[in-house]
């Protein structure tokens, strides 16, 4: 199989960006310190706002880095070449162009990387 000339894929990567219609933000992970028990503890910066797709996740199961099997509430489809890696998280900001209530997310799974897109599945944090 030929692979895909250059022109024509960075047109769909493009294309692909033109139909993300949500805004969210990369919150990369960083150690920060240590507890009382000598457990590292980690701080998230957002990075700068970026356009995705989000999609609410229909088959809900998902398998995690350590390969247990957990629920999943979005996937989200960032534009190619988004630095994001299985330690990040995602802040929701915007749905269909509309400034909404920040979700913030943990990344499931590992980070796949399309022809077109970066495909994450995440669940919402709902502690600390």
């Amino acid at each position: 199989m030929n692979p895909l000339a250059t022109a024509v894929l960075n047109r769909q990567r493009r294309q692909a960006e033109d139909v993300m219609m949500d805004a969210g933000r990369v919150l990369t992970r960083s150690a920060d310190s240590t507890d009382s028990h000598n457990r590292p503890t980690y701080t998230y910066t957002a990075g700068d706002e970026l356009a995705c797709g989000v999609k609410v996740a229909r088959n809900r199961q998902a398998t995690d880095a350590e390969g247990n099997v957990v629920l999943v509430d979005y996937q989200i489809r960032l534009p190619h070449g988004t630095a994001v890696t299985a330690n990040d998280r995602f802040r929701i900001t915007s749905r269909y162009g509309t400034a909404a209530a920040e979700v913030d997310c943990e990344i499931l799974g590992a980070v796949r990387l399309g022809a077109t897109a970066v495909v994450i599945n995440v669940k919402e944090i709902t502690h600390g």
